[in-house]
């Protein structure tokens, strides 16, 4: 399935964060969606397929790091490419910005994200012991970047 990707605009938040609380484990407050675009507008993606948003990755992008801090695509869009293409988008724009690597965490518990993240050059560098508010450990994974 052929997805655009584009720039996250303040008008995409209320489904972000309706998408967010549907379909990731963890429970975040509204304004923090909110400090993350504004603080990094460039790290912030929405995936649009079939005429509506189906995707979104929020990132950071400081330096020479960049960190992937949420991503989550609409279940019935799920191993479409929807996530590989928001990724591949964000990777595209931390080189960009010069960073050398991008970090991210993952519940040890998710299968699929972290196939997904090891098919992309992720590897695991470390176990976060009871990362996740219920108590559930998180890998902490990194790609070093090529330019």
């Amino acid at each position: 399935m052929e997805a655009r990707i584009r720039d996250m605009v303040l008008e995409d938040l209320p489904w972000v964060v309706a998408t967010a609380h549907r379909t990731l484990s963890e429970r975040y407050r509204p304004s923090l969606f909110t400090d993350i675009l504004a603080r990094w507008p460039r790290g912030c993606l929405i995936a649009e397929a079939s005429g509506r948003r189906v995707g979104f990755l929020m990132g950071a992008l400081y330096g020479s790091e960049a960190r992937v801090l949420m991503v989550a695509v609409v279940e019935e869009f799920r191993r479409r490419g929807i996530g590989t293409a928001l990724m591949e988008e964000f990777e595209r724009r931390a080189k960009e910005s010069g960073a050398q690597r991008i970090t991210l965490e993952v519940r040890t518990s998710n299968d699929g994200a972290i196939r997904l993240y090891r098919r992309l050059g992720y590897r695991v560098v470390g176990t976060l012991i009871s990362y996740y508010a219920d108590g559930s450990d998180a890998f902490l994974m990194e790609k070093v970047l090529e330019h």
